[in-house]
Formats: C-alpha cells, structure tokens, sequence
C-alpha cells in the first residue's frame, strides 16, 4: 500500500525494465493554424521550465505558463531536471513536448504513480532540497498505472485542440513504456491541468472524489481522482 496526496491503493508491482522504446514525432496542426511537432524529451532539452518568466511562485520553472519557452535562454530549475532526467533512464519516459518554431509551447507531464514528482521532488531548487532530492531514493518497481501530473500550455495555443492531441499523443504511446493505465486528479476549474469535462471527453472516468477544507488557488474544493485503461 502507498499513500499520496489522499488517496490509499494497493499497486501491483511492475518490475521496469530499461524501456527507451522512441516514437516518431508527430506534426498536429492547431485549430486556428499553427504548426506544432509533438514529441518525447530527450537529453537534448531536458525540461526545467523558465524561472526568469513563471508566475507560479510556489511551482518555480514548472509551466509553460503564459510564455513558451526558449531552450536556448530558459533559466531552468535544476531539482526539475534532475527528476526528469532520472525518470527517463528509470521508466522510459516523463514528459511529451509541443514544439512551434524552436520553442517549447506545451507539454504533458507524467510519472509512474508510485513515483510521483509530488514524493520525489521539492520544488526549491536550493542546495539543500536538491541534497534531500538525491538522497531520497527511487521506488525499485513501479506501478503499472501512470499518473498525468500537468498539461500545460502556452496561452496563444490554449482552446485550439493542442492539450487534447498530447493526452491522445500520451494514450497511443504509453502502453510501449509498461504502462496501461492513466490517473489523474481534475478539479472542477482549470488551475495547472484542465478541468473535468476535459477529461470527461476523452474516456477518463470518476474513481474516487476528495474534498478539502481549505480552497486552491483556482478556489475549488474538491478533486475528482479520475482513471483509464490504453
């Protein structure tokens, strides 16, 4: 049994072999005609988001937010990379890209569920979290079950079918990491992942709700813990 962010379940261990299966890039076309290439991280542009432009001061360099970001210039977190970079060699792979004209634009963000960044990673990227990071250890077998931690998007890509394309992107492509089924946690506004209806549209289904006393920032309540198999 493991505990994470409320929710109890029993995981059936899956013993990860080195799965460094590729997938071609994908080219999507956007609702309102932008070109963008989906494809997976690698250690040409290990993400770490964009300190310099990120909003979301209790998240440092996570999302895209409002500004994609420029390889080439980004002030990346390196706790963020440093978890990423681990949990490419570990499971395969982390995170899908959507690149437009050499910048990052938006991306789906994702972890075994018992190797959740939540556990693993602080979000400071100080000396001291980054020694507790690389002291903490990894779970030796992860569960079959994928846990979607973030879609983000830039906002001149935002309502144009691209976060739609990558959790299908994600769906196609999971099964060749070990994988075959996908948890997320939906609130009922858009805060850092889109909202329920969202996931509604693409197959995902309510296993379990989660209340809270206190609101976040996007002022919801509750969580709808929501799951499907690909």
């Amino acid at each position: 049994m493991f505990h994470l962010r409320g929710i109890t379940e029993t995981v059936e261990p899956l013993v990860r072999q080195k799965m460094m299966k590729r997938h071609d890039p994908i080219e999507f076309t956007t609702r309102d005609g932008k070109s963008v290439t989906i494809r997976e991280m690698d250690e040409s542009f290990v993400f770490g988001g964009d300190m310099k432009t990120n909003p979301h001061t209790n998240q440092p360099g996570c999302c895209t937010a409002d500004c994609p970001i420029d390889p080439k210039t980004a002030k990346p977190n390196h706790v963020f990379q440093a978890f990423h970079r681990e949990a490419m060699r570990r499971y395969g792979q982390s995170m899908i890209l959507a690149w437009h004209e050499e910048l990052v634009v938006g991306f789906i963000n994702f972890h075994p569920l018992n190797a959740s960044f939540d556990v693993l990673c602080p979000h400071d990227d100080s000396t001291d979290n980054r020694k507790r990071f690389d002291e903490f250890g990894w779970p030796e077998h992860a569960s079959a079950t994928l846990r979607i931690v973030c879609v983000d998007l830039s906002s001149g890509f935002r309502r144009t079918g691209l976060g739609t394309r990558l959790v299908e992107v994600l769906i196609q492509w999971a099964p060749a990491w070990g994988f075959s089924r996908l948890h997320v946690g939906a609130n009922e506004k858009s805060w850092w992942i889109p909202c329920r209806p969202f996931w509604d549209r693409l197959g995902f289904e309510v296993v379990k709700t989660i209340e809270f006393d206190e609101p976040n920032p996007a002022g919801d309540t509750k969580v709808f813990v929501m799951e499907r198999d690909v």
